[in-house]
């Protein structure tokens, strides 16, 4: 962002803001911008000979924002701003230098909104017949005070029913609700609002009295490879059985037919790290069809890498 520019007796003095590390800055995480002015007509020695005001948007109670210089001549005046968790809107940066000779320099800052996901569906499979109690949680959907707020629908127009809001924040929201009757089978998707777009997330329709869980290997990282174990009921047999996953077959074979059970080697999350939500896991359906058509689907888990929080050499 810049603000209008005016003269100085050197150049013409200008205010630019650019985000660290990122594009832009999102709403309800903390952002960090480099505010630059050229030609500014003074010098600071130290960032406390500024004052800092941030108004247009409404602030957290802490942190307080905070500022450092950089550097200051009389051709460039450049500080970093370290913003709190802002919502979404048009912030206004003000820095002022009360001591003599003075000085203020204002420029705007867009907060951008977040995008709205689903971040947890359980279960991600129900049968056909409808009935089924789901628990679905949103990031960044807007925050809402009762359950009539929400809309919510297997596809883009089978409503559930009995929803019941559990939570509703600024950061997330948390819902029950019942799944309703499916006139077909297969891949679907759950859509949330008030979002714009939707918040969506994929949905498996099973076959009613077909029944898949994962029984072993049902975690592993987004790099894929790794292999689940899945028993399946009232598929037929299991030899005939094929897998999908995220739209495309996925290898699997037979371990016990008179078990009923499955080895599939799931393939890499689509998105990588990227997919994953605040907790670091991401569910994901393993699709099973028979020759008959029938379809039913188990759940297996992608789980984020752990990451060095620090380390010590010596």
């Amino acid at each position: 962002s810049s603000s209008p520019s005016s003269s100085s007796s050197k150049g013409t003095t200008s205010i630019s803001i650019l985000v660290s590390g990122a594009s832009e800055c999102r709403a309800f995480v903390a952002c960090s911008v480099v505010v630059t002015v050229a030609y500014p007509g003074v010098t600071v020695a130290a960032a406390s000979d500024l004052t800092l005001q941030v108004t247009g948007v409404s602030l957290p109670s802490s942190p307080a924002p905070a500022h450092s210089l950089a550097h200051s001549t009389a051709e460039s005046l450049s500080l970093t701003v370290d913003l709190p968790p802002l919502p979404a809107g048009t912030a206004t940066l003000t820095l002022t230098k009360p001591a003599t000779p003075t000085a203020e320099f204002a420029s705007t800052l867009t907060v951008h909104s977040q995008i709205t996901t689903i971040t947890s569906l359980e279960p991600s499979v129900a049968t056909s017949a409808g009935g089924t109690i789901v628990t679905v949680t949103a990031a960044f959907l807007p925050k809402v005070s009762s359950a009539s707020e929400l809309s919510v629908s297997l596809g883009p127009s089978n409503p559930f029913g009995s929803v019941t809001l559990l939570w509703s924040d600024d950061l997330s929201t948390s819902f029950t609700a019942v799944t309703p009757a499916a006139s077909s089978t297969g891949l679907s998707f759950v859509s949330v609002s008030p979002s714009s777009p939707p918040a969506n997330a994929t949905f498996m329709v099973s076959t009613q009295g077909a029944t898949a869980a994962c029984q072993s290997g049902c975690r592993g990282g987004a790099s894929g490879g790794w292999q689940a174990t899945v028993s399946v009921d009232g598929m037929g047999s299991v030899a005939a059985l094929t897998t999908r996953m995220f739209g495309s077959a996925v290898p699997s074979s037979a371990v016990s037919v008179a078990d009923g059970t499955l080895r599939v080697t799931v393939p890499s999350l689509p998105g990588g790290e990227a997919s994953f939500g605040e907790g670091g896991e991401f569910e994901a359906a393993v699709e099973v069809q028979n020759p008959q058509g029938s379809v039913t689907a188990a759940t297996v888990t992608f789980v984020r890498a752990p990451a060095a929080a620090s380390a010590v050499f010596g």
